[in-house]
């Protein structure tokens, strides 16, 4: 399922207004649906309001309109969206390698959200929950699965409203 979210990002652009804007887009709404799954993990929950709020600048800065976010989903395991979570900011290491490659003034307020490095101990502290949790690994994986068909969904959905293609 991660190798098909990639490919449906890989749709877009980052290098150009538009498919940076889509891939914005689609981080946001995916966070805003993932955020009641945090609820019982108030320090995953506050990372990824962060990451939302500098994606939120990034869009902001890089000329996006505003949208509504909306469809929370039924809750899932909190292990499981944050992995998905902050796993895409392993996945934003290639994309900042990407813009620079392009030429890209990747220290853009528009592409900060990108660029940012700061949930490395939350990542860290994320992979040893998930060391801990055993007996919980059917259900993490599963409601894993289901995390990253919503960033799927959202990233379709992107692409669906505008019709720009890569």
């Amino acid at each position: 399922m991660h190798e098909e979210v990639e490919a449906v990002f890989d749709m877009y652009d980052i290098t150009q207004p538009e498919g940076m804007g889509h891939t914005l887009r689609a981080h946001i709404r995916a966070m805003e649906r993932l955020l009641p799954s945090l609820s019982d993990a108030p320090s995953y929950q506050q990372e990824t309001r962060r990451l939302q709020e500098l994606a939120r600048s990034s869009y902001a800065a890089s000329g996006g309109v505003s949208f509504e976010c909306e469809g929370a989903v039924p809750c899932l395991h909190p292990l499981s969206a944050a992995y998905v979570i902050l796993g895409s900011r392993l996945g934003s290491r290639v994309i900042t390698a990407r813009l620079k490659r392009a030429g890209i003034e990747y220290d853009n307020p528009a592409f900060s959200y990108f660029t940012d490095d700061q949930s490395r101990q939350h990542w860290q502290d994320l992979l040893q929950a998930l060391e801990d949790s055993g007996d919980q690994a059917d259900t993490i994986l599963a409601d894993t699965n289901s995390a990253f068909h919503i960033f799927r969904e959202e990233a379709l959905g992107a692409r669906a409203a505008n019709q720009v293609p890569n």
